[in-house]
């Protein structure tokens, strides 16, 4: 449902806020939607868990609950839905980090919070070119409103979901995993890898994690990719690759390639005659 009714960018940008703790309500006509809905951004933060507070229906007597101080998850449902972003207190919790997901109208209105921008809006462009693809095929199957399980959860319950929409659904499922796997580094990679980022303290006992001992060989690394893409070396290997490209996909080598593939074909069918009227004669001669 999230991504079936999000754009691509604003579905990575709750992925995102989500993995800095920021709080997030998702706003829906139907309860069923919104707590599938918040269930799914939860199950999508792996290998990661949310820390702080799920309430999948926040009641309308419960509103103040947006002013916590501790990061949630919150879904909004029915006549409460309407106009929420006119609350005082929904617009003072805006400022202070929320952001409202809009589930029916397909659209998130993001935090105002200095600096999280930068941070959420243009990072993971390979997932996003994933999910663009698997966007479009998931539109593709959902047309068909009396078989897809994508049009409701509740005709999900009712139906299931057939395979075509189950493998799609595990893609997207994998191709985030992948993405919030890659930003834990090599601590996801290898056994005993958190060992370089920390060390036991020997008054409580416990293991004290360093944030700035992973942070800084990547910071350097980053760094040097900067410097590295201004170099005369780099932007050779760019020219490199699009002359490359230019020359597989030029007009003559695309010709060529469909009559090689023409000529296959014809062999193929040409050899699949033959085998067919031997095994015509083999029949004809045990008659």
């Amino acid at each position: 449902m999230l991504l079936k009714n999000l754009s691509v960018a604003d579905f990575t940008t709750i992925i995102n806020l989500l993995l800095i703790e920021r709080s997030i309500m998702v706003v829906g006509k139907d309860s069923l939607d919104v707590s599938a809905s918040i269930f799914a951004l939860t199950s999508l933060l792996k290998p990661y868990e949310w820390a702080g507070t799920v309430i999948p229906i926040l009641p309308k007597m419960m509103i103040d609950f947006v002013g916590s101080p501790v990061p949630y998850i919150v879904g909004i449902s029915g006549a409460t839905s309407r106009n929420i972003l006119e609350d005082y207190r929904v617009g003072e919790a805006l400022q202070d980090g929320l952001s409202v997901v809009h589930l029916n109208d397909g659209y998130i209105f993001q935090t105002p919070e200095e600096g999280i921008s930068d941070i959420v809006l243009y990072t993971c462009p390979t997932l996003r070119g994933k999910l663009t693809h698997l966007k479009s095929r998931l539109c593709e199957l959902s047309r068909d409103h009396m078989f897809s399980g994508l049009s409701s959860f509740d005709h999900f319950m009712s139906n299931g979901m057939r395979a075509s929409e189950a493998i799609v659904l595990r893609t997207v499922r994998s191709a985030v995993r992948d993405y919030t796997c890659q930003l834990a580094g090599d601590l996801h990679e290898k056994r005993g890898a958190f060992k370089k980022y920390g060390q036991m303290n020997k008054d409580t006992n416990e293991f004290e994690f360093y944030p700035e001992w992973f942070v800084a060989p990547r910071r350097s690394e980053w760094l040097l990719q900067e410097k590295l893409v201004h170099t005369q070396l780099f932007v050779s290997y760019v020219s490199k690759i699009r002359s490359d490209y230019e020359a597989e996909f030029s007009p003559r080598e695309i010709a060529a390639k469909k009559k090689i593939s023409r000529w296959l074909y014809r062999e193929w069918m040409r050899k699949k005659d033959i085998k067919r009227m031997k095994c015509y004669r083999s029949r004809s001669v045990k008659f």
